[in-house]
């Protein structure tokens, strides 16, 4: 989808796209523009969640402006609602290149869990990782969960699950206490760990993801390991 919404640095009355799942606007809001997504629309295939499959899509043009603008697009089709299923897991490097000994919550992976389907949810309850000899580097490691692949996480960012690392085991799991329901299509993870203190200058931190659990079931990742290093 195309969208393309003015939003005036002088006033707070923007234009706004907001779409719902029934008919009308008492359903539940499936998405709603914002200054961030005015010209990227949601990211993600928006599907009703009511019997009759409606869909109500409730454009404001806000204040009255001499400036013009593409408006929006948008593709509406028939889908056949159909069981969650894990179609790909990608995981890509998201290190810096230097980090200091004793640094916490320094980023390292990014995994990407791609789905098809809206009906029984599946969700996320454990990934493992292999730690690929930087168990006695690091003293924790951490995933959070994420709504876009490049995310920057704030400070206070509370993490999804986490382990510490005490040096006798080269692979860890992290178990969700609750575990994450997945959406249709992408979902996305942050792994982090803790550098210890008594990791030593020159040190190489690497990981790789080895598998996750989603809905019961254990799923290797093929491509878990990118290239690069902290």
């Amino acid at each position: 989808s195309k969208f393309n919404l003015y939003y005036s640095s002088y006033s707070s009355d923007h234009a706004s796209l907001k779409v719902y799942s029934g008919n009308g606007t008492t359903g539940e809001l499936l998405w709603e523009s914002t200054k961030d997504t005015k010209t990227t629309g949601p990211g993600n295939t928006l599907r009703s969640t009511t019997e009759d499959g409606a869909l109500t899509v409730v454009f404001n043009a806000g204040q009255s402006s001499n400036y013009s603008y593409d408006g929006f697009t948008a593709t509406v089709s028939e889908y056949l609602s159909q069981p969650m299923k894990v179609t790909a897991t990608e995981v890509a490097q998201s290190a810096k290149s230097i980090a200091g000994v004793g640094e916490k919550n320094v980023d390292l992976l990014t995994l990407n869990v791609a789905t098809t389907g809206n009906k029984d949810i599946k969700s996320l309850s454990a990934v493992t990782v292999n730690l690929k000899n930087s168990e006695k580097i690091v003293s924790k490691v951490s995933l959070y969960a994420l709504t876009k692949a490049d995310d920057v996480l704030a400070a206070d960012a509370e993490a999804i699950a986490s382990a510490d690392i005490d040096g006798t085991a080269n692979e860890t799991t992290l178990t969700l206490t609750e575990p994450k329901n997945l959406s249709e299509g992408n979902n996305y993870f942050r792994i982090r760990c803790d550098i210890s203190s008594d990791a030593k200058s020159g040190n190489v931190v690497d990981m790789a993801v080895k598998s996750i659990t989603v809905g019961g079931e254990a799923i290797t990742v093929e491509s878990g390991d990118p290239e690069g290093a902290v």
